[in-house]
């Protein structure tokens, strides 16, 4: 086998096992996933002899092993049978019985003086108990939820003082939902036990703020993207009335000013009720010539910015639940971080695709390089969707074409078949600048991870602070985690 065909070989097995894995830790498994995963490793087993003869296998010393006398590979044979039987095997993991035994013994027991643990033990998670009574209780009072409305309701001083009682009908928030409850008084906790593994709901949040119940500032700082996905950013920039040349000097972005020049031009042109929706005027794509040169004059000069935003989806199996969010960091280049400190994500292109069902068709890879909004200084420079609306500029990536399968002569924007992620290149524009431009920040849907192209030989010069900024070309990991998965390979 020459030495190309074997590190094909390689990679391959490489990505059936981390199929076989991340498959069988689904929440909800399918007969066709289980299908799958029997196929993974059935193709597995019948070519890892490759990763042998790689000497990627390793032991004590990093000695080469010659065999896959592993236990657990062998127990991975039953797991679809055992699947079939008694459901995903999530079921019989021993983290929550794991988790249970720390938060009610081992917790407890590490604060006793090691005399007579069981009383001492049960006194222990009394206290705990009555802690988190009064403090649910506290909170629930200080939120002015009264329980003996046919629905429950929050109502603000402010309200209450000025309007009576009309102002408590006026106020009134309906809560069909437990976890609305909890989202509603979980600001007002302060006993760290009572609120562990709570996740904030951004979501209800945003709600709030669409129907009227929440005041804050002009954009709202939390916000709706799509269905499953939501935005925070916090109440205060990180910068504030910044002149747009010096956001462009910070941040080593020469075409800021062309770039945002092109998007007022383009609201200011294409922009009517046809094309706009409840969450405003929606860019089509990072594409095309830079209209407006260096140096052109704005009826806008400063912007806000920030630093990082805070994006919160829903699980794909179950659209329900809603995920722990996730932080995108726009940081400027510092001695640190001399290219900056900067997150990838996907984007939405075309409103007809849902993330993450839809997964990459309609959307878009870019590294998100500054998140900012453009300050109206007086009345006539005021627009929903400029002044009011949240921006961010990107640097898009395109997808290369691949065969559709192995030995396939159908080439298109397809994963690549040795490793099933796609495989992606930074664009340019024909005088070798990156391709940039600004888009509204709710166009963002998820935090992805991009793997370096580095080639048969990776040059010494590369370090975790350059690798990124200094490569061309990417693979889009799938594996970064299961919610990203299962939206690219659905």
């Amino acid at each position: 086998m020459s030495k190309t065909r074997n590190h094909i070989e390689f990679t391959r097995k490489k990505g059936e096992t981390g199929e076989t894995l991340t498959l069988a830790q689904s929440q909800t498994i399918s007969e066709a996933m289980c299908l799958r995963i029997e196929q993974a490793l059935q193709d597995f087993h019948a070519n890892k002899q490759a990763i042998l003869d790689a000497g990627a296998r390793r032991g004590k010393k990093n000695n080469p092993i010659d065999n896959f006398y592993i236990p657990k590979l062998e127990f991975l044979q039953s797991v679809v049978h055992a699947i079939r039987l008694n459901g995903c095997a999530i079921q019989w993991s021993a983290d929550t019985t794991e988790h249970a035994h720390i938060e009610v013994v081992k917790a407890p027991s590490s604060s006793s003086n090691n005399q007579r643990y069981e009383p001492q033990v049960c006194r222990y998670l009394d206290r705990r108990d009555k802690l988190r009574n009064f403090d649910l209780f506290t909170a629930i009072r200080e939120m002015r939820i009264d329980f003996r409305a046919i629905h429950s309701a929050t109502i603000t001083d402010e309200e209450e003082q000025e309007e009576g009682d009309e102002g408590e009908e006026n106020g009134e928030v309906v809560m069909d939902t437990t976890s609305e409850l909890l989202s509603t008084i979980m600001p007002m906790t302060t006993f760290q036990s009572a609120k562990s593994n709570r996740i904030v709901d951004y979501f209800y949040k945003a709600s709030l703020y669409e129907r009227g119940v929440l005041e804050g500032p002009v954009p709202y700082r939390t916000f709706s993207c799509s269905k499953n996905v939501v935005a925070h950013l916090s109440r205060d920039a990180s910068s504030k009335r910044l002149h747009i040349d010096e956001v462009a000097s910070i941040f080593k972005i020469p075409d800021l000013r062309p770039a945002i020049a092109d998007y007022v031009s383009l609201i200011n042109k294409e922009s009517n009720p046809r094309q706009t929706n409840s969450r405003g005027y929606h860019i089509k794509g990072i594409t095309g010539r830079r209209v407006s040169p260096p140096g052109c004059p704005l009826p806008y000069s400063k912007l806000e910015v920030w630093h990082k935003v805070r994006i919160q989806s829903t699980a794909y199996q179950y659209p329900h639940e809603i995920l722990e969010a996730v932080t995108l960091n726009a940081y400027p280049p510092s001695n640190k971080h001399p290219f900056g400190y900067f997150d990838s994500a996907i984007i939405n292109v075309d409103e007809s695709e849902e993330w993450p069902r839809s997964g990459l068709q309609g959307h878009s890879v870019v590294d998100i390089r500054i998140i900012f909004r453009i300050v109206g200084e007086t009345p006539s420079t005021v627009s929903p969707d400029i002044t009011g609306r949240f921006l961010a500029y990107v640097q898009r990536f395109e997808v290369l074409n691949q065969p559709q399968s192995l030995g396939s002569a159908i080439r298109g924007p397809y994963p690549e078949p040795i490793t099933g992620m796609y495989k992606l290149k930074q664009s340019q524009r024909t005088d070798n600048t990156i391709m940039g431009g600004i888009l509204p920040l709710n166009q963002i849907r998820s935090l992805v991870d991009l793997v370096p192209q580095m080639g048969e030989k990776a040059r010494r010069s590369l370090t975790t602070h350059n690798s990124h900024s200094t490569s061309t070309e990417f693979r889009l990991n799938k594996y970064f985690d299961k919610e990203l998965y299962l939206a690219l390979s659905s």
